[in-house]
């Protein structure tokens, strides 16, 4: 076993070069690297673009993180016949990051006061009663790949090694969207954040009906619907208490509790009981063409705050999986949807750099990444 571990920073390294080289083309491929000591370097002549040099070259320099880019294809001209045509190619990416919703980045809906959504943890640090909002991204975002006909096995989540995910999708169709359909991408989820706005919009689109919006509303509320059920059903989160985040969103967007839900809140119910009184109280589903506070709050709470610029830009590398974060000198993990969801402390598995060899492993740790590298070998090879 001690073998196998001591050879495990060598299988990364061969992951990472796979995926640089998809299609054969990675002199095609932009990329850059970042040392274990923070050095950023993107100078194609310093960094070689042969497979077997590279991997020397990373293993040598103490390489901590790869950042990959797009490719750039060019035919010549017996290929076009009259010009040169070139055309780019790249993974649609996502990337979704507890830091984002800590309270000074989301405001009430008023614009005046913040919101401390986080009170648990702040910046870099993620406990399990915050990676809830992770929880509901992963599956909002799964919800809107399937709208777009995006097959699960062309989707590849990764923890970054530190508090956030990236969902990384390489089906033919994605790769080779460009900057305006993958704005288009980002619109539509962006659209659905604030329901009042979505309906407004779609009240103003000839042949687009409030209707259908409303049916995507309520998806999406049925989803997070079934997260808050998870929450109440566990004891001890105190997630309806009156001091709590979730409560505060919801007192912001009603400019101060009803009485009838004081009265629900102040009693010693349980709070899967608070729950359904709450939604009976609001009357969530009999509501028609505007969407009632306790919607709102929801998804004022849950919704994804999406880096906007990994999403939009092909020009704008993102941080390849197997990479060493270098804030929290952990391994950038590939990992089923279902381990996204219940993450916990045995994924933290810090590295030094991907030079090896990493003696330092459990035999868990070790088993973890073959586990990962046998999933982005499926979503590489599918």
């Amino acid at each position: 076993m001690q073998e196998d571990i001591s050879t495990t920073h060598s299988s990364v390294i061969n992951q990472i070069i796979a995926l640089l080289d998809q299609y054969g083309r990675i002199n095609s491929r932009e990329f850059a690297v970042v040392t274990s000591s923070r050095i950023y370097i993107r100078d194609k002549d310093r960094v070689p673009r042969n497979k077997d040099n590279l991997k020397v070259y990373i293993e040598r320099n103490n390489i901590a993180e790869v950042h990959i880019g797009k490719f750039n294809y060019f035919k010549n001209q017996e290929e076009s016949n009259s010009f040169i045509l070139g055309y780019s190619m790249k993974e649609l990416v996502f990337d979704i990051d507890l830091t984002d919703i800590d309270y000074d980045k989301i405001y009430d809906l008023q614009g005046s006061n913040k919101l401390v959504i986080r009170k648990c943890c702040y910046g870099k640090k993620f406990c399990s009663k915050c990676w809830i909002h992770i929880k509901a991204n992963v599956l909002i975002l799964e919800y809107f790949m399937s709208q777009l006909g995006i097959d699960k096995k062309d989707m590849l989540w990764v923890f970054s090694g530190s508090k956030g995910v990236h969902l990384i999708i390489n089906s033919k169709k994605s790769m080779l969207l460009n900057d305006l359909q993958r704005k288009n991408i980002y619109n539509m989820i962006e659209m659905f954040g604030d329901p009042t706005k979505t309906i407004e919009m779609a009240n103003k689109l000839i042949g687009f009906p409030s209707k259908i919006m409303n049916e995507h509303i309520m998806d999406i509320y049925l989803i997070l619907e079934k997260i808050i059920q998870h929450i109440v059903n566990k004891k001890g989160l105190r997630f309806l208490n009156r001091d709590s985040s979730f409560m505060g969103v919801l007192n912001s967007i009603c400019l101060g509790y009803p009485d009838q839900i004081l009265e629900i809140i102040e009693k010693s119910y349980s709070e899967k009981n608070q729950w359904n009184f709450m939604k009976q109280s609001f009357n969530v589903i009999a509501y028609t063409d505007k969407p009632n506070p306790l919607i709102l709050s929801m998804f004022r709470y849950f919704y994804p705050i999406l880096d906007k610029n990994v999403t939009l830009c092909m020009s704008h590398l993102i941080k390849c999986p197997f990479s060493i974060n270098t804030n929290s000198g952990c391994l950038s993990l590939p990992l089923t949807r279902d381990q996204i969801m219940d993450m916990d402390d045995r994924y933290l598995i810090k590295c030094e750099s991907l030079k090896g060899p990493w003696n330092h492993l459990t035999q868990e740790q070790n088993v973890i990444i073959n586990n990962s590298i046998n999933i982005m070998n499926l979503w590489l090879k599918k």
